[in-house]
């Protein structure tokens, strides 16, 4: 008897133990991975959705995740992450400095799914504040490249003469 007590009373604590350390972002946000740019004289944008790019946090970290649906696949990623627009490489005019951005993933064969991991510590971020983030990629089919940004409808143009995108995330 005393031995059934025994793995019940292990088994509750690593239920408990288990609960405890689960992210603390049960919903995490989704945006799209939009691919295309604007053309000259084309009057109104009509982006390619190619697959998602999904922010989530932990106490510890930050988790984003990028997505692409067959036929799309990825060459690069890249990826910057701010507590204010300011801090998200830029020319003086407003464009993003995708080249400086601080994290990247490359494989000219192509993959379709990468996730960043960045401790919150390295960002000074903490419950409740918000983040500026510049999700780009490199997309491409057997026979199109595309540039493409993280986007949902509510997304912001960097100010620059371009379409690069950005958007804000509350860190749970």
């Amino acid at each position: 008897m005393k031995k059934t007590w025994l793995i019940l009373l292990t088994a509750m604590t690593l239920l408990a133990v288990s609960v405890a350390v689960a992210p603390i972002n049960a919903d995490p946000l989704e945006k799209g991975l939009l691919a295309g740019s604007p053309h000259h004289g084309t009057p109104k944008w009509n982006p390619t959705q190619v697959g998602t790019v999904t922010v989530s946090n932990d106490v510890d970290n930050l988790y984003i995740a990028y997505v692409t649906w067959n036929p799309w696949v990825m060459t690069e990623t890249h990826l910057a992450v701010a507590t204010s627009l300011t801090g998200i490489p830029q020319t003086k005019s407003g464009n993003p400095k995708v080249g400086q951005f601080p994290y990247k993933h490359e494989d000219p064969r192509g993959f379709n799914n990468y996730q960043y991991t960045i401790p919150l510590s390295d960002l000074d971020a903490e419950s409740g504040d918000t983040l500026y983030i510049a999700a780009h990629a490199v997309v491409e089919t057997p026979c199109r490249e595309e540039t493409a940004w993280g986007d949902c409808g509510i997304s912001f143009e960097f100010p620059g003469n371009n379409w690069a995108l950005y958007f804000e995330y509350a860190v749970q």
